[in-house]
């Protein structure tokens, strides 16, 4: 699941400050619902997918399935996604989830590609639904593939690895 990067940025290199407010950026802009702007982050070549966590005995494999997604996304399945958020039928999010993502342990490498970097985040993310008084909590780790061009960065790639083996949200109707 983890692989070494090529050449790990260090924490005071611009490059990693960049993905960093990427990042941060992100989870704004997807904390406020501002779905229009969070697309515009999206590369015409998105592929963005969550694989099915297993539990297995140790030296049996990495623990993900390779051909079971929780969702396996491009960007126009998101931007679908987004439409259908604005119809009757999106009962999953009527009234919208209340979330804040916490993004943590970053760390950006650079790639082959001058445009290209990689960035490997964690996330927490804590979503409150109707009246309740608690919050549901997802943590899951992402391995991203960005993208600089002219008119700013662009999620290319999006792997989750979620740290949970059951979900524990009614409904998987938020983007990680």
């Amino acid at each position: 699941m983890t692989a070494q990067p090529a050449e790990l940025v260090a924490a005071t290199d611009p490059l990693f400050l960049e993905s960093l407010q990427v990042l941060t950026a992100e989870a704004l802009l997807l904390d406020d619902l501002d779905f229009p702007a969070w697309t515009a982050m999206l590369d015409d070549d998105l592929d963005y997918r969550a694989r099915v966590r297993s539990t297995l005995e140790r030296g049996n494999g990495p623990g993900f399935s390779p051909d079971m997604f929780h969702f396996e996304d491009n960007r126009a399945s998101i931007e679908m996604r987004i439409r259908r958020l604005a119809t009757d039928s999106a009962w999953a999010e009527d009234p919208p989830s209340r979330t804040r993502r916490l993004v943590t342990n970053v760390r950006t490498d650079r790639r082959s590609e001058d445009d290209e970097v990689g960035v490997q985040s964690y996330l927490l993310l804590l979503r409150n639904r109707y009246d309740s008084p608690t919050y549901q909590m997802l943590s899951c780790d992402r391995h991203d593939v960005w993208l600089r061009k002219p008119d700013g960065w662009k999620l290319r790639r999006r792997s989750i690895y979620l740290d949970q083996t059951v979900v524990g949200f009614d409904n998987l109707a938020v983007f990680l």
